[in-house]
């Protein structure tokens, strides 16, 4: 849902926000296919002239104070989310370099030239910026797949009996909400209670993070696994729109 153009407000100077901020999520189709999607969140300060002349209308006299938040996302069937974020990190870094060749060229060679590994027999490396990006499937790996740092978040998150009753409470296909402040701790549970399932797989429906427009899901009369972010959660829980049947993961 379109909801218009986004401005913030530094302090200082746009120039020196310039940190970003990275997180993944999963996209479900309706034969229950599965594709993992990596985002990179910059923030640019409004260059355009189209955009600068319109805040004067606000009596904004420094346009560098404010930036516009922009996405760079990968979308991939293979649950590469350490390696993705360290290539779209990387790029994000060449771009400030003085590199002859176009940040057009790198993506292009990423994307239809460096070949998918074969299941637990070959590790493809991918070199970009001084960093070496390693890419391997285990034989057994099923989308999506937790890393160990997955692992190490969920259980920094939370206690090891709730992780266990967590995972009983999905072999029972019961339904879950993750609620948290930061995307990439609900996708790293999301992934975690999915991978621990292991040999079983969950064939319900997971969204890691959900967006504000579809908490109508939670509604839904079959099994899920959805995270949301705590100020989605706020304004649901205000309105009545989770039923009672829904168990709750507080992960902050």
């Amino acid at each position: 849902m379109t909801q218009g153009l986004k401005f913030e407000k530094n302090k200082e100077n746009a120039e020196d926000y310039q940190s970003p901020k990275f997180f993944s999520f999963i996209l479900t189709d309706q034969e229950g296919g599965r594709m993992c999607c990596s985002c990179l969140i910059i923030k640019e300060s409004p260059i355009y002239p189209n955009i600068i002349e319109p805040l004067k209308a606000f009596n904004i006299t420094n346009p560098k104070q404010f930036f516009v938040p922009k996405a760079i996302c990968l979308i991939s069937h293979y649950s590469f989310v350490d390696a993705f974020k360290t290539f779209l990190k990387s790029l994000f870094s060449i771009q400030f370099s003085k590199t002859p060749i176009p940040i057009e060229r790198y993506i292009c060679n990423f994307v239809n030239e460096i070949p998918v590994p074969d299941k637990g027999n070959i590790l493809v490396e991918y070199d970009i910026g001084g960093k070496t990006i390693p890419f391997y499937i285990p034989v057994d790996q099923y989308s999506p797949y937790a890393s160990t740092i997955d692992i190490e978040y969920t259980f920094k998150a939370l206690k090891c009996e709730e992780v266990v009753m967590s995972i009983i409470q999905l072999s029972l296909e019961k339904k879950i909400l993750l609620v948290s402040r930061f995307k990439s701790l609900l996708y790293s549970v999301a992934t975690t209670f999915t991978s621990l399932l292991f040999p079983f797989k969950w064939m319900h429906v997971l969204i890691p993070i959900i967006p504000d427009e579809m908490g109508q899901f939670l509604e839904c009369p079959f099994p899920f696994l959805i995270g949301m972010e705590k100020r989605f959660y706020k304004n649901a829980k205000d309105n009545g729109e989770i039923p009672e049947d829904v168990i709750i993961i507080n992960l902050d």
